[in-house]
């Protein structure tokens, strides 16, 4: 029995049904009609065909982006700086992102990683493990990654974070759910200030963090800084 080929994107996005009349696409919609709507679109498909939903974005890939979409490189370049400017993307590292989609997809990621386990255990014969068990293990592997999330220069006590982070979650009525709002909590903290430009001297200590489990706060951010990024000039 073979399990499923490991990925790192995904077959599918959920498309809100109103997400035409957010207040940036209509900005978008505004200067670039249905062009504009259609491009955005697209792109999501890329960011969701690509490993991690991140593309790499340079003079030479948006120029294959230009051939795949049957657009004029340059003003394909153009909408996309304006919505970066507008937060509908945003660069990092020199690949192309969206925050929703990172967010929505973060869950996908966690089942993933569970599916895989489970079919393990089918093909090695492994007696299924109890329903706390199998809590336990779906928390280890949120912490996992929440850990790996973590600035490496601000991790301390491994060991005691991680007791901490599965003692909050326990105290939540859905301890798989409050573990997954954990590391979106923690995606947005860490976008909510260049922290990176600072070398990320000014984020918590993850014990710390994880103390004031301030989750609601951060998941109330909507919007991630702008962080600078060289644009494409079209």
């Amino acid at each position: 029995m073979l399990g499923r080929p490991r990925k790192n994107t995904a077959l599918w996005y959920k498309h809100d049904n109103n997400m035409r009349k957010d207040n940036r696409i209509i900005d978008l919609r505004r200067r670039y009609g249905l062009e504009g709507y259609a491009i955005y679109n697209m792109l999501i498909e890329v960011l969701i065909d690509t490993d991690f939903y991140a593309y790499e974005y340079t003079e030479h890939s948006a120029e294959e982006l230009s051939k795949d979409f049957g657009i004029d490189k340059n003003r394909l370049i153009e909408i996309i700086n304006y919505c970066i400017n507008d937060k509908l993307f945003f660069i990092k590292d020199g690949f192309l992102r969206n925050k929703t989609l990172e967010d929505r997809l973060v869950s996908l990621d966690m089942k993933r990683n569970r599916d895989r386990k489970k079919v393990q255990q089918v093909e090695l014969n492994i007696e299924p493990v109890s329903r706390d068990t199998e809590l336990l293990n779906k928390l280890n592997e949120a912490f996992t990654l929440f850990w790996e999330t973590y600035p490496s220069k601000r991790r301390r006590e491994k060991e005691k974070c991680r007791l901490k982070f599965i003692q909050k979650c326990r105290k939540s009525q859905n301890p798989e759910l409050e573990s997954s709002r954990a590391v979106k909590s923690l995606v947005k903290y860490l976008g909510s200030d260049d922290f990176e430009k600072d070398d990320y001297l000014y984020v918590q200590l993850s014990i710390t963090w994880i103390n004031k489990w301030d989750l609601d706060t951060w998941l109330s951010v909507k919007e991630e800084k702008q962080m600078p990024y060289k644009e494409l000039k079209a």
